[in-house]
């Protein structure tokens, strides 16, 4: 059978008319794709532009630090048992010595010497503090004790942590008496003049020296020699 020129004009436009077809059916099913795809752009756009919220930083303040160089003596609480003392007590600058009652019902006078010793005792990082304290029973010459105050810095207040003074040996007549102190990578080093059992009550002849080290609110003696 021949086919006319007519014939073949009609199958080129049906060729042309679906091919205009899938052309359409194409577009349409890539323009949600691409519609949800701007979309998602547009979000991540407005995201990133989008100013963040910054919070306030927190700032927190440490208590302040006593300068133990600046404290004076009668701001300091003496503890009890201080050379025997029956309460805490203070001592009053303008008289220099001060009458406290001891246990065994006399008084003493406590003198606090001027010289300081400071240095690290806790491994705080803080100065602490050392006071030369000599105390005597009233009335006599007696001493009835004689060492180093030891003051810690703690916040924004200072606090003592012991009484460091002779240990009396066996048999002596009485206790030595504290002659230094020093610090060093938190021990404690006090050197004594203390009396053997020979000695008179003027002239102790035994020197030693003692190491001390704080430990769960004591200074604890480690080392004698």
């Amino acid at each position: 059978m021949t086919t006319g020129p007519r014939t073949a004009r009609s199958v080129q436009m049906m060729y042309g008319l679906a091919g205009v077809f899938l052309i359409v059916a194409v577009v349409f099913l890539l323009l949600p794709e691409r519609q949800e795809s701007d979309d998602a752009r547009e979000r991540g756009s407005a995201t990133a532009s989008a100013p963040v919220s910054q919070q306030p930083a927190r700032t927190v303040t440490s208590p302040p630090q006593v300068d133990v160089r600046q404290v004076r003596v009668e701001q300091l609480l003496i503890k009890a048992r201080t050379c025997g003392a029956v309460a805490d007590f203070r001592i009053s600058k303008d008289e220099g010595a001060l009458q406290v009652p001891a246990v065994d019902g006399d008084k003493f006078d406590i003198t606090v010497q001027g010289d300081r010793v400071y240095g690290d005792v806790d491994k705080d990082g803080a100065e602490d503090l050392a006071l030369k304290a000599t105390c005597v029973i009233s009335g006599g010459k007696v001493r009835a004790g004689d060492g180093y105050l030891i003051f810690l810095a703690r916040g924004d207040v200072v606090e003592q942590v012991g009484f460091l003074e002779a240990q009396r040996r066996k048999n002596a007549q009485s206790k030595g008496v504290v002659e230094a102190i020093s610090f060093e990578r938190g021990i404690v080093m006090t050197t004594e003049n203390n009396f053997r059992s020979y000695d008179a009550l003027c002239c102790p002849s035994e020197i030693s020296t003692i190491d001390w080290t704080y430990h769960d609110g004591r200074l604890i003696p480690q080392r004698v020699s």
